[in-house]
């Protein structure tokens, strides 16, 4: 009697979920209407949009500017690091390097990385 009473509980449970899915799904011939309209602006909302527009476009020329010198940077730093490998003489015991960049100079000169 308990099996029976889970399958039948679990069966309606299933048809419950199929039923929510049906009614809560977009109508699809809602989303492929086309509508032919025209939005009428305020001249002032158009300056303050165009204003934000403006702001936007130089906030995302900053950001690829501050991406390409920080790229440049990296880059450099490597260069340094792999003339370093090659021609530095580390002359202090290994645990008196603390910097990053002199850590990973030292792990490059020993084939390490």
């Amino acid at each position: 009697a308990a099996n029976s009473h889970c399958t039948i509980m679990g069966r309606l449970n299933s048809q419950l979920r199929i039923k929510l899915d049906n009614n809560t799904k977009k109508n699809s011939s809602w989303s492929t209407m086309k509508v032919k309209a025209r939005f009428l602006t305020h001249p002032q909302l158009k300056a303050a949009h165009a204003k934000e527009f403006e702001e936007h476009n130089e906030r995302k020329k900053v950001a690829v500017e501050k991406q390409k010198q920080k790229e440049s940077e990296i880059e450099e730093t490597e260069t340094r690091i792999r003339h370093d490998a090659a021609t530095k003489t580390f002359e202090l015991p290994l645990s008196s390097y603390k910097r990053k960049d002199d850590l990973r100079t030292i792990a490059r000169a020993l084939g390490l990385a």
